[in-house]
């Protein structure tokens, strides 16, 4: 299940699900999880793993609810509605093996802002950057853990400057 309007999942989500290195009894964190898209493709890969979306859209986080009993996955994955940038497990013990997301390619200022609100939050966050994201990414992580994301091409040097930047912190 998916919004009538706005955003829609997409193939994006299948190859995020696909690059992440999990295995069984990993736990996941799906930042930006919408619908529950990647969340659902990597617990039918990798059945033993158990997945945490985190989404700001509430729509979208009861959609993924929905489609959590649709997919037989009750056991296997949660659903939280927040800010993904703000999201912070704290105890060391319960961060995640694996991190995942498709963050919103385009910043503000950077694109004419979907005048449907669920699009326009999806595609460009207006608040947060690719610095946020990654930040909240490996602050929830577990030491030695990964971090998948898919995002434009033209963002790579960008992004691992960012990353190197959190290896040596």
């Amino acid at each position: 299940l998916q919004p009538a309007d706005g955003f829609r999942t997409s193939l994006d989500s299948v190859m995020l699900a696909a690059a992440c290195p999990a295995l069984g009894g990993d736990r996941v964190l799906d930042m930006g999880c919408g619908v529950g898209g990647a969340a659902f493709c990597l617990l039918h890969r990798v059945p033993e793993c158990h997945v945490t979306g985190i989404d700001i859209q509430s729509l979208c986080i009861e959609l993924a609810n929905k489609n959590k009993s649709l997919n037989n996955n009750t056991e296997r994955c949660g659903f939280i509605c927040g800010d993904v940038c703000g999201y912070d497990v704290g105890d060391p013990a319960a961060r995640f093996d694996h991190a995942i997301c498709n963050p919103p390619y385009l910043e503000a200022g950077a694109h004419t802002v979907s005048p449907h609100e669920g699009k326009a939050l999806a595609l460009g966050h207006e608040e947060a950057s690719i610095n946020d994201w990654l930040d909240a990414g490996f602050r929830n992580l577990k030491s030695g853990g990964t971090f998948t994301i898919i995002h434009r091409a033209d963002m790579t040097d960008k992004i691992v400057g960012i990353t190197k930047f959190f290896y040596h912190r």
